[in-house]
């Protein structure tokens, strides 16, 4: 943990503390396998932050950690330009271990606990674990290794309202 950040970390979760108790549902995503990585207790501290919201009448629902892609580059196809005989590869790529392992423990989190839920998109990102990276029109889903771009926001959209109109962790946002 950075020392120099901790001041601005502390005074930002205090805001979203206070903020928090305006809202009947917190829907909660983030870099897991990164806050896993910096912090052995990270799930830990999470579960007892649902704890405390749930107590309080909350709903939670947890989006799983989207695909990490390992050897996507957007812009090779922009490098080869400078760089001869660079290769680009649009391949698949599976579904990283990390990625797999990180959901499998927010999913066990949202089971036990109540009034916690658990959306792992990665069912409609990484179908049998294999995750395209381009969408089925040709343009790239990925921004980066890990951020879709709009088009793959909207592939996404479609995707599951098609499948599910509503997803079941998301019956949280009705009374």
């Amino acid at each position: 943990v950075d020392a120099r950040r901790v001041s601005d970390c502390l005074s930002s979760a205090a805001v979203v503390r206070a903020e928090l108790d305006r809202y009947p549902v917190a829907v909660i995503s983030a870099a897991w396998t990164l806050y896993q990585a910096r912090a052995p207790s990270f799930l830990d501290d999470l579960a007892g932050l649902i704890r405390e919201r749930t107590n309080r009448g909350q709903r939670i629902i947890l989006l799983s950690k989207a695909p990490i892609l390992r050897k996507f580059d957007p812009r090779c196809a922009e490098k080869a330009l400078r760089v001869p005989f660079l290769t680009c590869s649009n391949a698949p790529e599976m579904l990283d271990a990390e990625v797999v392992r990180i959901n499998a423990d927010l999913r066990a989190l949202a089971a036990r606990t109540p009034n916690t839920y658990f959306f792992d998109a990665n069912d409609y990102l990484c179908p049998a674990g294999r995750c395209p990276v381009t969408t089925a029109s040709g343009e790239l889903r990925y921004l980066d290794s890990t951020h879709l771009t709009v088009a793959g926001s909207i592939e996404l959209g479609l995707a599951i309202l098609a499948n599910e109109r509503i997803p079941a962790a998301f019956s949280a946002l009705t009374p």
